[in-house]
């Protein structure tokens, strides 16, 4: 499939996928997962999250090769485009249950000065569960060990189709400028 300039999708980005899963499954963190910066819970996102920090001497090995492997391409992805950038946000681990779902959003918002975005797929989701990028008419399919990178910008606003049978376990990365 041909994506726009910019919108990249990456198959086999990671080893271990299960692995990243079963370190994060049982985890006592998981809240619902906010919008923005808001305190409140909003339909908009009915998932859950699981923030860790990016680099961490507590990580299971599963997850600090996950977070290298994604690390080096978006890296990659910013010399490319000759995109500055500063740091990496925590890693948002995203839980959804058949049935939920992320609308439309895009990852930029005032005082975040995220400049690219990534979405880690660690598993494969059967039914539902696609990335759809709304003013492109492009769908990704959720498949473990996938990595989707596009920038953070409106032009890329995004939502989260819910999963109709399987659970969704996806993770995502943002760049700081």
């Amino acid at each position: 499939m041909e994506y726009p300039t910019g919108l990249e999708v990456h198959d086999n980005v990671f080893a271990g996928p299960d692995a990243v899963i079963d370190a994060i499954r049982d985890h006592p963190e998981w809240r619902r997962s906010p919008v923005g910066t808001s305190p409140t819970e909003s339909d908009i996102r009915t998932s859950e999250s699981l923030f860790l920090p990016f680099i961490s001497y507590s990580h299971p090995e599963s997850i600090h090769q996950f977070a290298k492997s994604v690390a080096n391409l978006l890296t990659d992805y910013a010399q490319r485009y000759a995109v500055q950038f500063s740091n990496f946000e925590p890693i948002s681990f995203n839980r959804y249950l058949p049935g939920q779902d992320f609308r439309a959003h895009t990852d930029y918002f005032e005082g975040s000065n995220r400049v690219i975005s990534a979405i880690a797929y660690l598993n494969t989701v059967n039914g539902g569960g696609m990335t759809n990028f709304i003013y492109h008419g492009k769908e990704v399919d959720a498949v473990a060990g996938r990595v989707t990178v596009f920038p953070s910008n409106y032009l890329f606003a995004h939502a989260a189709l819910p999963p109709t049978t399987d659970t969704k376990y996806s993770a995502a990365f943002w760049v700081r400028g």
